[in-house]
C-alpha cells in the first residue's frame, strides 16, 4: 500500500510536488554547504565564508588575505582515502540463495544467481563501487539507481519509437539530486517517497521520453520552465562552489545516464522553433530543464507504488503500479556512512574538519614561530668598544647592530633581542590534537602499519582487523543494501528483456546446479530455464563487511601448514577465491573448472541427470574426485531425485577407481609440506600432480 497520497489530477499534482520538493530543497540546500565545505578542503580550500546556507551559496578561496598560500595539514586527505579503501574491500557482486528448502527454490536461486552474474558482467562494476563509496565517505549520502534505455508502450502511449536498442546500467547519484518525502523527517521508516531533481538539456529529454514513454513533447519551454545558458556558463544545477542553486552535475537516472556529448545535443537551443544545431546562435546558447523523477514508496521500501516524471508545470508520466495490481521494484536506493535518524547521513569528512583546521592552525603557528627566530634575532654591541662592525665575517643572522648603553649601567656588555617564542606549547597542542583526531577518525595505528607488538596467528590478524571494522559495520550494510536492492531491480527487468534469449556462463559454479545448460556451449536456454521475480528469491551481496584477503591467505596457509587441507584442495580454493598467490598448478584448476561444468550438467534440473562427457572422464580423475565428492556434500546433492543422486554415486565410484583413491601424483604429502612451511617455504609446490 502507498504511504503517500497525491493528488491524482495533473493540476494540483503539480502544485502538490511543487510544495513538497520546494520544502525538501531548503532541507537539502542546508547539507550542501557541508558538502561544499568537504569537497573544497579535500581539495586544498581552507578559506570559506557562507552567504547564505538556505540557498547554498558561499565564497572560497585558496590563498589568504595576503594572497599567499598558508600552511595546510592535510591528515584528514590521508585519512579519507583510507576510509575508501576500507569500504572498497566489500565484495558488491551478487549473489542469490534460495527461499526454503525444495528443489524449486533453489532452481530459482540458481536462475537468479545465473541472470545477475551474467548481466553484472556488462556494468563497470568496479568504478561504480569506487564512485559510490567516495560519495558516501565524502557526503555521507548517494543514491545509486538502476537505469534503463528502451521502447516501452503503456496503455496511455500514442506512440512508441521502435528500433531502440536496449540498454541498462547502474548510476551513483550524487546527493544534491536527492530529495525526500517529506521534507524532513526524524526516522528513515518514515521515508514516504523520494525525488530525484536535476537539470538535464531539453534536447536529450525530449528524445529519452519519446523512446521510454512514446510522448512526444512540445518546444513549450514556459510550461517547462527552460532557462537558457550561454556557452562557457555553468547550467543550472551543475556543481559550482558559489552558486546558490540545489543539484548537480548531470550524472544518469532511470530515464538514461546523460553523456558529456549529451549536452551538446541536437536541437538544445529552442530560441526558434525548429532551430538546429548549425544554426544556433553562439549568443544565446543551450536550454536546460528542470527534470524531477517522484519515486513514491510501498510499506515495503523494496517496492515502488507510483512512478511520477515532471518537467517544469507539466506531467509528462504518472503511473500507479499499485492501483494496477503490479509489484515493482524501486530502481533507485540510497547509501549512508553514519545515520543519525535524518534523510541524509553525516559524511566521514565533515566531522574531522573543525579538528583538522586546529591543528593545522596550530602546526603553522609553531612554524611561523621558528622562522621569526632565524628572521629577527639581532646581537647588539656597544659603540664605546670600538668594534668595526662591517669587519665582523658574520651571516645574514643573527643580524648585528651597535649601541650606546645608559650611562648609569657600571658594565657595558652584549645584548640579544630574540622574538617572543611560545616554546613548545604548540606542539604539544598539536600532539593533543592528532590523538583526538585518530580517536575520532577511527583509524588507528593498524591502518598506517605503526601498530605495537607482534602477531603471528591468522585469528589475531583477523581478531584486530574486525575490531577496526567495527564503526564500518553500519556504513557497510548500508551500502550493501543500496546494492541489493539495484540487483533485485535488475533481475526484474531481466524478466522482460531477456525472455527469448539465451545466457553465456562464463564462469562454472556449483551455486548455479538446478540450471539446465548446454555443456558444449555453456549457454542457458532461458524456455528451458524461467528467471523468478525477485522476491522468490534472497538477493544479497558476497560480503556485507571489508575482508582482508591477506588473512585468508594466512588462514590457509595454517591449515595447509597442519595437515587438514590437501595440496590439491590448497591450491584450488587459492584459485576459487582469487587469493592471488604466486605459482599454483593452473592446468590442474582448469580441469576443476570442467569438473564443475560436468556437475552442473549431469545434475541439470535435480528430477532427471543429464549427460556428461565421458571422454574427459579419464582426464585428471582425482582432481575431478575432488569436485564430485564437494558437490554431494552440498544441499543440492540432498534435495535431487534418487536417479540423479544414483547418477553421481556411479561417477563418483568410477572415478575413484581411475585415480586409485590416493593422492595426484607427483605432489608433496600434507605432513611433507607442513615440515616445508616450517623451514621456510610457505606454499605447497605448484608444479603439476
Amino acid at each position: 500500500m502507498a504511504i503517500l497520497d497525491l493528488p491524482r489530477d495533473k493540476k494540483n499534482l503539480v502544485l502538490a510536488l511543487d510544495r513538497e520538493i520546494g520544502a525538501a530543497d531548503l532541507e537539502c540546500n542546508v547539507h550542501i554547504v557541508a558538502w561544499k565545505i568537504a569537497d573544497g578542503y579535500l581539495s586544498g580550500l581552507r578559506h570559506f565564508r557562507i552567504l547564505n546556507r538556505l540557498q547554498a551559496s558561499m565564497e572560497v578561496a585558496y590563498e589568504n588575505d595576503t594572497g599567499g598560500l598558508n600552511f595546510r595539514y592535510e591528515k584528514v586527505l590521508r585519512d579519507y582515502t583510507t576510509e575508501c579503501g576500507r569500504l572498497m574491500k566489500m565484495d558488491v557482486l551478487p549473489v542469490a540463495t534460495r527461499k526454503g528448502e525444495s528443489l524449486d527454490s533453489l532452481r530459482k536461486a540458481a536462475m537468479a544467481r545465473a541472470v545477475l552474474s551474467s548481466t553484472i558482467k556488462t556494468l563497470d562494476l568496479n568504478n561504480v563501487k569506487a564512485e559510490f563509496v567516495k560519495m558516501v565517505v565524502k557526503y555521507g549520502t548517494a543514491g545509486l539507481e538502476f537505469w534503463e534505455s528502451s521502447s516501452e508502450s503503456s496503455a496511455e502511449d500514442d506512440e512508441v519509437v521502435e528500433g531502440v536498442e536496449y540498454k541498462s546500467g547502474l548510476e551513483v547519484v550524487h546527493p544534491r539530486e536527492l530529495r525526500c518525502l517529506p521534507a524532513w523527517v526524524d526516522g528513515l521508516s518514515r521515508v514516504r517517497g523520494l525525488v530525484r531533481k536535476r537539470h538535464v538539456p531539453w534536447g536529450w529529454l525530449r528524445s529519452r521520453l519519446a523512446q521510454r514513454f512514446g510522448r512526444r513533447m512540445e518546444n513549450d519551454l514556459a510550461r517547462v520552465r527552460g532557462e537558457e545558458v550561454p556557452w562557457g556558463s555553468t547550467p543550472p544545477g551543475e556543481p559550482s562552489m558559489t552558486t546558490g542553486q540545489p543539484g548537480t552535475a548531470v550524472v544518469g537516472a532511470g530515464l538514461g545516464p546523460v553523456k558529456t556529448s549529451d549536452r551538446n545535443f541536437p536541437g538544445m537551443n529552442l530560441s526558434k522553433k525548429g532551430a538546429s544545431r548549425e544554426g544556433m546562435d553562439p549568443d544565446q546558447g543551450r536550454v536546460f530543464v528542470p527534470l524531477e523523477e517522484v519515486y513514491i514508496l510501498c510499506e515495503n521500501p523494496l517496492f515502488l507504488a507510483r512512478y511520477i516524471v515532471k518537467v517544469g508545470e507539466t506531467i509528462v508520466h504518472d503511473v500507479d503500479f499499485e492501483g494496477e495490481g503490479r509489484r515493482v521494484v524501486m530502481p533507485l536506493h540510497v547509501g549512508r556512512h553514519t545515520e543519525t535518524g535524518r534523510f541524509f547521513g553525516r559524511g566521514y569528512v565533515s566531522p574531522l574538519l573543525p579538528l583538522n583546521d586546529q591543528i593545522e592552525r596550530m602546526l603553522s603557528n609553531y612554524f611561523k614561530n621558528m622562522i621569526d627566530l632565524d628572521l629577527y634575532g639581532r646581537t647588539l654591541i656597544p659603540d664605546s668598544w670600538g668594534v668595526d662592525v662591517d669587519q665582523l665575517k658574520a651571516g645574514r643572522r643573527p643580524g648585528i647592530t651597535k649601541y650606546t648603553p645608559d650611562l648609569g649601567a657600571p658594565h657595558a656588555r652584549l645584548e640579544s633581542i630574540q622574538p617572543v617564542t611560545s616554546g613548545t606549547l604548540p606542539s604539544q597542542a598539536a600532539n593533543l590534537g592528532l590523538g583526538m583526531f585518530q580517536d575520532l577518525s577511527g583509524h588507528g595505528p593498524m591502518f598506517s602499519g605503526a601498530a605495537s607488538g607482534r602477531v603471528d596467528s591468522a585469528s589475531g590478524h583477523g581478531f584486530l582487523f574486525d575490531v577496526a571494522n567495527i564503526p564500518l559495520s553500519l556504513a557497510s550494510h548500508s551500502m550493501a543494501n543500496a546494492f541489493t536492492g539495484v540487483y533485485a531491480k535488475m533481475l526484474e527487468r531481466a524478466r522482460t528483456h531477456l525472455r527469448s534469449s539465451s545466457i553465456m556462463i562464463a564462469t562454472p559454479d556449483m551455486a548455479l546446479a538446478g540450471v539446465v545448460i548446454d555443456p558444449e556451449s555453456g549457454q542457458l536456454n532461458l524456455d528451458e530455464n524461467p528467471i523468478p521475480e525477485p522476491w522468490e528469491v534472497e538477493i544479497d551481496v558476497r560480503d556485507r563487511t571489508p575482508r582482508d584477503p591477506n588473512l585468508r591467505k594466512q588462514e590457509l596457509l595454517n591449515l595447509f601448514g597442519m595437515g587438514l587441507v590437501s595440496p590439491l584442495q590448497f591450491w584450488l580454493t587459492v584459485f576459487e577465491e582469487n587469493l592471488d598467490l604466486p605459482g599454483g598448478p593452473k592446468d590442474q584448476w582448469e580441469s576443476y573448472r570442467k569438473a564443475v561444468w560436468q556437475v552442473i550438467s549431469l545434475f541439470r534440473d535435480g528430477k532427471t541427470p543429464g549427460t556428461i562427457n565421458v571422454n574427459t572422464l579419464a582426464t585428471n580423475p582425482p582432481v575431478q574426485l575432488v569436485a564430485v565428492q564437494s558437490f554431494m556434500n552440498r544441499i543440492e546433492f540432498a534435495l535431487a531425485s534418487p536417479e540423479v543422486q544414483a547418477a553421481f554415486e556411479q561417477w563418483k565410484e568410477m572415478l575413484e577407481s581411475l585415480s586409485g583413491r590416493g593422492f595426484p601424483s607427483g605432489l608433496p604429502q600434507p605432513d611433507q609440506m607442513a615440515q616445508m612451511q616450517q623451514q621456510g617455504v610457505s606454499l605447497p609446490a605448484g608444479g603439476g600432480f
